[in-house]
């Protein structure tokens, strides 16, 4: 298991697109609020490919964005990766199944765990620290998942990220207001739950579009 002062969070690539629409640089593998964000390989990947693929998120592929995903890569041992890759794949059988019985219940289109999402699962269960995803079949995945230790994975919403960054006093309350109206703006998806979680977190409600 890796060994840190702070819990570490292991942010997703959604949740890696919206942290960085704050205005902090570094954002990752710094200490806030007893946290320390990192991400994966793989996540560090697919961000660097939606930065030369997608036009809309070319803003990505910044120097400073990438060297600070590249730098909170969690080095991981061939026994953590090779363990990460197969309980990913047992976490997407039994994660799949969980889908589609809940879709078939609620009567809405079938979703499934993608295999970027599972070794996020995998990787968060192997290493024994939190996960942070807007994703709602995974998280309802990490919720409902048979755990062999009976704990569940503690998860994080990019709107709870946000929370710990402006308790660590790295963003303002403007930052925060102006990164949440611009989620809006840029019509990023996110939890149905969002504003009832911003409210929470900030005991206001979160602004619009137009901030």
């Amino acid at each position: 298991m890796i060994e840190a002062a702070n819990r570490l969070i292991l942010v997703d690539t959604n949740c890696l697109i919206r942290v960085y629409f704050s205005p902090l640089r570094p954002v990752l593998s710094r200490p806030v609020a007893g946290y320390e964000l990192r991400t994966l390989q793989d996540l560090a990947n697919e961000l660097k490919h939606i930065a030369t693929r997608r036009g809309e998120f070319a803003w990505l592929g910044e120097k400073a964005i990438q060297d600070d995903v590249n730098l909170a890569v969690l080095p991981l041992t061939k026994g953590q990766s090779q363990a990460i890759i197969q309980e990913a794949t047992d976490i997407r059988k039994q994660g799949n199944g969980l889908l589609q019985v809940y879709c078939q219940d609620q009567g809405i289109n079938l979703r499934q765990l993608s295999v970027a999402d599972a070794k996020v699962l995998a990787a968060a269960l192997e290493l024994s620290i939190a996960m942070s995803t807007d994703e709602w079949p995974l998280r309802y995945v990490a919720s409902a998942y048979s755990y062999d230790n009976g704990k569940s994975v503690e998860l994080f919403s990019s709107v709870e990220l946000i929370a710990l960054l402006e308790r660590e006093g790295l963003l303002s309350r403007g930052d925060r207001m102006q990164t949440y109206a611009d989620w809006l703006k840029f019509g990023e998806n996110l939890l149905r739950e969002s504003p009832h979680i911003y409210f929470k977190e900030f005991g206001e409600a979160p602004p619009n579009a137009q901030h």
